[in-house]
């Protein structure tokens, strides 16, 4: 076994045991909801209050419903619906804020589809966009969003297993809201046990609902996929709609960061292109903690193995390569404003599997 899986082993083992005080905390409080058993488990786990408890739990619950009201919207009229939530997000800038934070946002987009980029091109491709009105940018950011590169991702739809998918979309499927807050509540113990790097910051609760309940759809429609249920080309337009989705709930997020006044337009290009990597995001979730819940009452013996076996190949193809792609262009960002600032140093890099301790899964953020 490479060490890439005995990293995601390691990794897996401590999350199966979070799945396993999940489990735990349901049986001895049998009439408590999922929300209750949710609560207990943190107040058990972090020694919080029960409002501190609840709080995050809420939170997760949030999150939940702002992605399932937005993936609705984004159905029913995808461009409306972007162009009303960006309108959201700037609302209180300035207009040489918004031009700054909707060309930054633009400059990330277009980043997901290099895996090359030098900083005479990052630097042409930022002032150009600089240059653009507000009109141009919303549109262009419509437009980017329409053709992100998500047939990337069909080589790890035919590497995954058809029967472990099924099994776990099935699963979900007769009781999906519960799977989606225990994705929320696995993520957030993950991220806060330094099990899953999310990024430099640790990810808000209620951006961790959205995810979860994104992963779910997201893991759904690879049932259907597989199951020769709906095209290749349908799987891609689904996983568009979700990646928008979590993209737009992720920009209003960072909107609404104070820090954002001061920020340079390079600095934002880097958090805003970690922050709206949902490919690997959402995958990482998809793959590992979505497949955990399901552990929690379908798999008898070693979960963390049969994860393994069923998931590492996908581990292996996707989330190791972006993930050092994701490490590459962040360097050269920072890089680039070292090099037009002066500054001494920039922000730290997200770090590679390669590079990241043992046990520790490594992926990109959703928010900062």
């Amino acid at each position: 076994m490479e060490i890439k899986e005995n990293t995601l082993q390691t990794a897996l083992e401590a999350l199966s045991a979070n799945a396993e005080q999940i489990k735990v905390i349901r049986t001895k409080a049998p009439g408590a909801n999922v929300h209750e058993s949710a609560q207990l488990l943190l107040i058990d786990k972090y020694q919080l209050t029960q409002t501190e408890a609840a709080e995050i739990v809420d939170a997760f619950a949030k999150g939940i419903e702002s992605y399932r009201t937005l993936h609705s919207a984004m159905e029913a009229d995808r461009e409306e619906c972007i162009k009303q939530n960006l309108a959201k997000a700037t609302e209180n800038m300035t207009d040489a804020e918004r031009t700054r934070y909707l060309a930054s946002m633009l400059s990330a987009l277009e980043l997901v589809s290099f895996t090359q980029l030098s900083q005479e091109q990052l630097d042409a491709r930022l002032n150009a966009n600089m240059a653009k009105d507000e009109a141009v940018l919303t549109a262009d950011i419509v437009n980017a969003l329409g053709t992100l590169p998500v047939d990337a991702l069909a080589p790890v739809a035919e590497k995954l297993d058809a029967e472990a998918v099924a099994a776990v979309a099935e699963a979900v499927e007769k009781n999906s809201d519960d799977y989606r807050l225990l994705s929320a509540l696995q993520l957030y113990m993950a991220e806060r046990d330094g099990q899953l790097d999310l990024g430099n910051e640790p990810m808000s609760p209620e951006m961790m609902g959205s995810l979860a309940a994104g992963a779910v759809d997201a893991m759904l429609v690879t049932a259907q996929l597989k199951n020769e249920e709906i095209t290749l080309e349908k799987w891609q337009q689904v996983l568009k709609t979700i990646l928008g989705s979590l993209f737009v709930l992720a920009c209003v997020c960072y909107s609404v960061t104070a820090a954002l006044a001061v920020v340079e337009p390079i600095i934002l290009v880097g958090m805003l292109f970690c922050g709206i990597w949902g490919p690997l995001a959402v995958l990482t979730a998809m793959f590992i903690c979505i497949p955990l819940v399901y552990c929690i009452t379908n798999v008898v013996g070693n979960a963390s193995l049969w994860i393994v076996e069923k998931f590492a190949p996908v581990y292996d193809l996707l989330i190791v390569k972006i993930t050092a792609v994701v490490k590459s262009l962040w360097e050269k960002i920072c890089n680039w404003f070292k090099s037009r600032s002066g500054a001494p140093g920039a922000p730290a890099a997200p770090a590679s599997p390669a590079a990241g301790a043992e046990g520790t899964l490594i992926a990109t953020p959703v928010m900062a």
